[in-house]
């Protein structure tokens, strides 16, 4: 695709769904590389998935954030990646701007149709693959845990994440079982 050596970054892998294994990310860090494919229509898919690789996030809540900056280069490219999504067909809310702890303000998106988006789109990172997948299935089994399964999976000292997995339970549900029983989960990892 040409593009120049400079618009690559490595970088170690800091992420805490797996700690215990590293891998080096190669990132294309130019979004004028973004900007110029997303108007290109055969490039669209490859593009979102692309950017979302990088910018987004899989929320243990269930949804997809992508947010950026809340400067002009930022709102502007939240606003395309909200067209082209509508465009293919995948249900987002609209564009809002939030404080992100009174440190700067930034422009997101939540991506509510995460079947359509797995099938249409995807990511390639592994990490966030999993979680989309870990999320899905917990709405779509929507189990109601047992507060002696939620203490057997503390006392192993899992993640959220895991819990999610293990339980498919959706987190509100094991949240509320958590807060209730005055239990809390260690963020670790």
């Amino acid at each position: 695709m040409g593009i120049p050596c400079g618009n690559f970054k490595v970088r170690k892998n800091t992420s805490p769904w797996k700690p215990r294994k590293e891998k080096i990310r190669i990132r294309i860090s130019s979004k004028e590389l973004v900007e110029a494919l997303s108007n290109k229509p055969e490039h669209s898919e490859a593009y979102l998935r692309g950017l979302f690789d990088a910018e987004a996030s899989v929320d243990i809540k269930g949804y997809i954030e992508f947010k950026q900056l809340a400067n002009k280069t930022g709102l502007k490219l939240v606003n395309e990646v909200f067209d082209s999504l509508k465009k293919i067909g995948i249900d987002v809310t609209s564009v809002k701007i939030k404080n992100d702890r009174n440190i700067k303000l930034d422009a997101y998106l939540y991506v509510r149709d995460l079947i359509r988006y797995r099938k249409q789109i995807g990511f390639v990172d592994d990490g966030k693959k999993s979680k989309l997948n870990i999320i899905i299935s917990a709405k779509n089994t929507n189990n109601k845990p047992k507060i002696s399964d939620i203490k057997a999976l503390l006392a192993e000292d899992t993640s959220l994440w895991y819990m999610i997995n293990e339980l498919k339970s959706p987190y509100h549900r094991i949240r509320q079982l958590l807060k209730d029983n005055n239990l809390a989960v260690r963020q670790t990892r």
